[in-house]
């Protein structure tokens, strides 16, 4: 069976928008189909490769050999400086540095800007 020339031109046009280079001489149909459906699989994992690389990015970040563990009594000594008034609670912080982490990953994953609130 001869595969339709302009059949394979549009469904190589139809992957995310961008044409695909795929030889596709002598395949029938079917072939040429899996042929663009493993294209398209090989360029989503490598799409989802990058982006797992920048959240491993994120996670070396902060090495425990920079920015040191407090131990419980330093949390709680923090806590206690900053327990006043006009100061937010050190729950509040460790929130607020969480949710910037989780939206960055999440930003990534989804590649969208992250939100600076």
């Amino acid at each position: 069976m001869k595969v339709d020339k302009d059949w394979c031109l549009d469904a190589a046009k139809r992957e995310d928008g961008q044409e695909v280079s795929v030889d596709t001489l002598g395949m029938s149909q079917p072939l040429v189909k899996l042929r663009l459906e493993l294209t398209a699989a090989q360029n989503r994992i490598e799409k989802l490769e990058a982006k797992l690389e920048r959240i491993n990015q994120w996670c070396r970040a902060y090495p425990r050999t920079v920015f040191i563990e407090p131990t419980k009594e330093q949390w709680a000594a923090a806590d206690k400086a900053l327990n006043r008034s006009d100061c937010p609670s050190l729950t509040a912080i460790s929130g607020s540095n969480m949710r910037h982490v989780v939206e960055g990953i999440k930003a990534i994953a989804v590649e969208q800007e992250p939100d600076n609130e």
